[in-house]
């Protein structure tokens, strides 16, 4: 299994660090201590790479666990429906799915629900916003099951033990 640097290495893939690393708010040398494992990257750092990669998998990036895109479920999603579809062809995430995420975000943080800023908790619903925009899941138990696994990897992310 591939280390949070290689994991970070292999998202940032062909781009040149120089132009990466101001994407993220750090600097060249910084990225390079979290990819070559000298420094383990903290959590603001985490979510900036989902909000910048809004494809990629928390689970994964988290805990090098299930694919780097896409879904963690066992179950395999079922097609695009083309009523999911704007009118543009773009995935359009339904009020339910919102409700979704925000009624498992709210039971993944518990009591610690009170120690996330209004900003923070923004920040991790657009997170799967766009996560959920981009893997859409026609599915509800493989939409339930897959959204616990990442809302969780995301919440250990925003709130460290």
């Amino acid at each position: 299994m591939q280390n949070i640097g290689e994991r970070l290495l292999g998202i940032r893939g062909g781009t040149s660090r120089e132009k990466y690393a101001p994407l993220l708010g750090v600097s060249r040398n910084t990225l390079v201590n979290y990819e070559k494992g000298i420094t383990p990257p903290p959590h603001d750092f985490l979510i900036k790479i989902l909000d910048l990669h809004s494809d990629i998998n928390p689970s994964w990036l988290l805990t090098g666990k299930g694919p780097m895109k896409g879904f963690t479920a066992s179950e395999s999603p079922a097609p695009i429906a083309p009523e999911s579809l704007g009118a543009k062809g773009e995935l359009v995430v339904s009020e339910d799915t919102l409700e979704l995420i925000k009624e498992i975000l709210e039971e993944k943080l518990g009591e610690r629900r009170s120690e996330i800023n209004a900003d923070r908790m923004m920040k991790l619903i657009t997170t799967l916003h766009r996560f959920y925009s981009r893997n859409f899941i026609d599915s509800a138990k493989f939409r339930r099951d897959t959204m616990e696994q990442n809302i969780e990897s995301l919440v250990k992310l925003a709130l460290p033990e």
